[in-house]
Formats: C-alpha cells, sequence, structure tokens
C-alpha cells in the first residue's frame, strides 16, 4: 500500500508535527510506502526524526510569501501560487502514485481534492468542528468553499467521538475517529533520571504548549499567582513558544519560580523532572501533551474542554478534570495535589497504565483498516 501524506509543512515543533511524523514513521516500519508532500517546506528542518524510509517531497510554493504584498497584489499572488500549487501537486501524485492521500490543510483541501482525481482523500481535522462552523476561523466564502470539498472526500477523520458526532450533521456517515497516537518515549525514558519531590515543600508545575489564546495563558497565568502565593517554594516551568511570549515573559521576570524554556524534541526530560502538569485550553481537540505526560507517570490537571481531555483522563483515578474556565477549581485541584505527595504519585502509576491505549500499536490498527476499506470501496 502507497500512502501519500499532504500538508503544508513540518517546520514548528508542535503537536500535529510530532503526530504526524510518528504516524508516517510507524507505517513504514508495518510495511506500508510513505510520502510526505509539503507546499511550503523549503530549507526548514523537520523538527522532529523522521525515519528514513518516509519519502519526503517539497513543492517549494512558499504560500507565505504572498503576506509580502498587498491588497489586490495579494490576492493576485495567492491565486497564482494556488495553481503553481495544484499543477506541482498533480505532478507529484502522477509520479508517487499512491493508493491513499491523507491531508489536514484547511485551506487546500479543496485543491487536494481536486489534484488527487480517482484516488480516495482522507481529511484529518486537528481542530473541533465548532470552532469552523461556529467562529470566524474559516471565513463565510471559503468556508462554503470547504464544506463543498469535504463532502467529496472519502472520509474526515476526527480525535475524539463528540467532535466526529458534531461532524456528522454536516457530512453524514463518512466521518470516523481515531485518537491520536502516543509518541514511543520508552526508549528514551531509560537513560533519563527522574528528579521529582516527595514531599509537599519543594517541586515543580509544567506547563507545555503554543503560547496563544487558545492554550488559555491568561489562565495559566492568573492560577499561577494564586499557587505561588500559597505554595512560594513550588516552580512553573513553561515549554512553548507563540505569540503570548512577551506576556509570558513579562511575568517570568517578576517572579524567580518560572522558568519560560523554549520547545524540544527532548520533552520526556520534562515530564520526568516536572510533579504535576498543568492544562489550561479553552477547548482540545485532542491534548497530545496529557498522553505524552501520563505516559511518563506524571499526573495531570486540566480543564475539561472541548473534548480531548475528557476522552484522556478518567477524572479522580489517573488525573484531574475541572470545569472549564473555572480557575478557582483548577487552582483547589493543583493544591491537593501538591499537598499530597502520595496521591501524585499513585495518579501517575494509573496514568501511565491508562493511556497505553493510545500506543502505536493500539492505534496505527486503526488507520490500516481505514485505509484498506477505501482502497477497496474507493
Amino acid at each position: 500500500m502507497k500512502v501519500a501524506y499532504v500538508v503544508r509543512s513540518l517546520a514548528i515543533w508542535g503537536g500535529f508535527e510530532r503526530v504526524l511524523v510518528d504516524k508516517a514513521n510507524a507505517l513504514a516500519k508495518r510495511g506500508v510506502d510513505v510520502t510526505m508532500i509539503t507546499a511550503d517546506q523549503g530549507r526548514h528542518p523537520v523538527p522532529y526524526t523522521v525515519d528514513s524510509m518516509v519519502k519526503q517531497t517539497d513543492l517549494q510554493v512558499f504560500f507565505h510569501h504572498q503576506y509580502r504584498r498587498r491588497g489586490i497584489m495579494r490576492i493576485l499572488d495567492r491565486a497564482v501560487r494556488v495553481l503553481r500549487y495544484r499543477q506541482r501537486l498533480r505532478a507529484a501524485l502522477r509520479t508517487e502514485k499512491p493508493d491513499i492521500v491523507v491531508t489536514s490543510a484547511t485551506a487546500l483541501v479543496s485543491s487536494v481534492i481536486s489534484c488527487a482525481a480517482q484516488i480516495p482523500v482522507v481529511v484529518e481535522c486537528h481542530t473541533i468542528c465548532s470552532q469552523i462552523v461556529d467562529t470566524g476561523l474559516v471565513r463565510p466564502i471559503r468556508k462554503k468553499l470547504l464544506f463543498r470539498a469535504l463532502r467529496k472526500a472519502a472520509c474526515l477523520v476526527t480525535l475524539t467521538p463528540e467532535d466526529a458526532q458534531e461532524w456528522r450533521r454536516f457530512l453524514g456517515d463518512r466521518v470516523c475517529c481515531i485518537p491520536n497516537i502516543l509518541h514511543p518515549f520508552a526508549d528514551a525514558l531509560t537513560p533519563l533520571q527522574r528528579h521529582r519531590s516527595t514531599t509537599d515543600e519543594d517541586g515543580t508545575i509544567l506547563f507545555v504548549g503554543r503560547l496563544a489564546e487558545q492554550k488559555g495563558i491568561n489562565h495559566l497565568l492568573n492560577i499561577w499567582k494564586r499557587i505561588s502565593a500559597l505554595y512560594p517554594s513550588w516552580h512553573l516551568r513553561i515549554v512553548g513558544d507563540g505569540e503570548l511570549r512577551q506576556e509570558v515573559e513579562t511575568l517570568a521576570a517578576e517572579s524567580p519560580h518560572i522558568e519560560l524554556l523554549p520547545p524540544t524534541e527532548q520533552i520526556a526530560m520534562h515530564y520526568l523532572q516536572c510533579d504535576i502538569l498543568a492544562l489550561t485550553s479553552r477547548f482540545e481537540p485532542f491534548g497530545l501533551v496529557l498522553t505524552e505526560a501520563m505516559s511518563c507517570s506524571l499526573p495531570v490537571v486540566s480543564f475539561d474542554s472541548p473534548y480531548g481531555p475528557r476522552n484522556i483522563i478518567n477524572s479522580g483515578t489517573d488525573g484531574v478534570l475541572v470545569e472549564n474556565g473555572n480557575d478557582q477549581a483548577f487552582i483547589s485541584a493543583l493544591s491537593r495535589l501538591i499537598s499530597s505527595p502520595d496521591l501524585r504519585q499513585k495518579m501517575g502509576a494509573k496514568a501511565a497504565e491508562s493511556v497505553g491505549r493510545f500506543m502505536p500499536e493500539n492505534v496505527i490498527p486503526q488507520w490500516l483498516d481505514l485505509f484498506n476499506r477505501l482502497q477497496h470501496t474507493g
């Protein structure tokens, strides 16, 4: 079987990028001929390790260059790049001859489906339906064109059952749910040492993610102000980057107990060195950092935001879910864990057991089953 993943680029340290690389690697190791076709990769290195069996092709369209222009010239520039993209993508697909095309680039779905012709196209949804339907994430005309294109896709894959149910209102039965795979940290964990607190007097709360509004950074900073007053010997470690970096840097400069670090492929080191993971997202299509942290026996506290966290955490057993946006409830949950090293240890142990269902050996067969069905019915 030959599968082509068609995306804009793989150039930043992000959950989507890690999952795509892990998935491509896992499929290649199972005998699937995998090609990753990018539009804008250019000279940017892929931040995660791609298996040598996975082919990489960049079309060098560079859509982002349109923003060097203004007004009508930008519109014309984009139109030219879309035409160039379609020409080069058609050529790449003729060369590779994949059995299945998979894409997640919302803005390019129409182009990908058009270029794929008779090849079944699977669209991965890495946001949630309501963010497209109920907000300005996609402008009205583009939204109409997007839904027209999605109805021509062989299947749309969501990350949670709740989101799949929402999409079925528009796309019917051509929607299924397959969760993100968990990065296999086993090899990386062996040489690393745990440095976790065994008391309630000194420890570290970890946040991993983009420094963006969607991740609820304002909630995180407000919660930390209260926690640092209650537990002045505790620290907050933030691993990430994004448009709200300046706000975080300003607060970090005022507090010696906030550590701001850049994204890294060696994220397991942070999971092992910290005592609690905090996730304050307003919405979370999946919540990859939850599964990663839990696999390292790190207890987690998360808002019960749509829809990922509730599909990962069994609240009170392997983590804690609190009412979405309720900072006080979040502070109470953190306080309970800070005050009880034994509870942190027990919850972390349960977490490591719980997330086994997201390991590649349990998720990749779901993808192979989907691909096989589409290959024989498409």
